[in-house]
């Protein structure tokens, strides 16, 4: 027991609640008199059977159940058409016949509790672990998602008109975590790319949740107090997640004739599961458009036309175009960013300078349209 059951398991002992921890094996947690441990298969309803009574038996009624318990197979991301049915049947003998026997049997476990106390107990409450699979699908894993979605949308909210039936006040509700920085996951968000495409993209806050996060949900459903008006409800702890990414990158084959096709990929390992992890760090981004006017004055003005187009006209449009430009093309070539400017050069200067707007043309830029020139007929003449 690790992970998010870990946590569930101390949110409640620290709460002063007397919790039995049932694991299909020996559970690693510190002792604590408000704690008792067993071992079970909850697939087996024998077992499921044996390990409630247990609890009874140690610590009295039983109020809240966690229902946390559930398997993938991350190994493999197999299309519906080639899913192995042992493995289906694996994640859903687990996954949603397990689930659907320890509700089963908390519920019968209540009704005999009630018949001896001649009583309801108070507080009555199960709390179901789905997962934002369940709400979103998940390629690769149809095993897994349409179990979740099974379970924290069909049995929850039938099960919700039936438990008050036994219990007035009784209630039923899930949770549904997206990526969750458990040890199931590690290192599989330290690629930046999948951390982007996973709990970034479609993620509003941008991270993932942390064990606690869905603890602390569970702690609050689990509460009359907090929650007692909330039943056949499914709580989402994913960041506000909208939605799965279709398409990765690497999914996206861009042909010759510069059409997009979707690459034929579906039998391999789906990237894409339950809980992830690890917040990538945002890198500062500063996007910079850089474009040159080379509107140098006309070499062939200077006429005295007009008395602003004197000689200094003169000297400085033949100083941009035979100085400035060569020292700017071979600034941007030193800086790898020739081929990224853009440059205005308008008909006049073409005429003027065609060997400085050959050098221009050759570096591989965007050309801008700019027009003949600024000058007034007089000038132009």
């Amino acid at each position: 027991m690790d992970g998010i059951a870990a946590l569930i398991t101390l949110a409640w002992t620290e709460q002063g609640c007397k919790v039995t921890a049932l694991d299909v094996r020996r559970v690693p947690l510190s002792p604590s008199p408000n704690l008792f441990a067993i071992e079970g298969d909850i697939s087996s309803e024998s077992s499921v059977e044996a390990c409630i009574s247990k609890a009874r038996g140690h610590f009295g009624p039983i109020h809240i159940l966690a229902a946390n318990a559930g398997i993938t197979d991350e190994s493999n991301g197999y299309p519906l058409w080639r899913m192995p049915v042992d493995l289906w049947d694996q994640v859903y003998n687990v996954n949603v016949r397990g689930t659907f026997l320890s509700v089963k049997h908390f519920l019968r476990a209540t009704e005999q509790s009630q018949q001896e106390l001649a009583r309801e107990l108070p507080n009555l409450a199960v709390v179901i672990t789905g997962s934002e699979c369940g709400k979103f699908g998940q390629a690769g894993h149809a095993e897994y998602a349409s179990g979740k979605a099974g379970l924290q949308y069909g049995l929850v909210r039938g099960v919700k008109n039936e438990i008050v039936r036994l219990n007035a006040k009784a209630r039923i509700n899930a949770v549904a975590p997206g990526w969750v920085d458990t040890p199931l996951i590690e290192g599989r968000l330290d690629d930046p790319k999948e951390m982007y495409a996973e709990a970034q993209a479609t993620v509003p806050l941008r991270k993932i949740a942390r064990p606690e996060d869905v603890a602390r949900t569970v702690a609050f459903l689990a509460s009359h107090r907090a929650a007692g008006h909330i039943t056949g409800e499914c709580i989402s702890v994913d960041g506000g997640m909208e939605g799965r990414v279709v398409w990765r990158e690497s999914e996206i084959l861009v042909s010759s004739s510069g059409a997009a096709t979707a690459s034929t990929t579906a039998d391999e390992p789906s990237s894409t599961s339950i809980p992830r992890s690890v917040v990538a760090k945002r890198k500062p981004c500063v996007k910079i458009a850089l474009s040159v006017d080379f509107d140098a004055v006309s070499g062939w003005l200077g006429t005295g036309a007009h008395p602003d187009n004197n000689l200094a006209d003169y000297s400085a449009g033949f100083f941009s175009a035979r100085v400035g430009v060569p020292r700017l093309l071979k600034l941007f070539k030193k800086l790898g960013i020739a081929d990224k400017i853009t440059w205005f050069i308008p008909g006049h200067s073409m005429e003027s300078f065609p060997e400085q707007t050959k050098a221009i043309l050759d570096s591989g830029c965007e050309l801008a349209l700019h027009g003949y020139c600024h000058e007034v007929c007089l000038q132009s003449s």
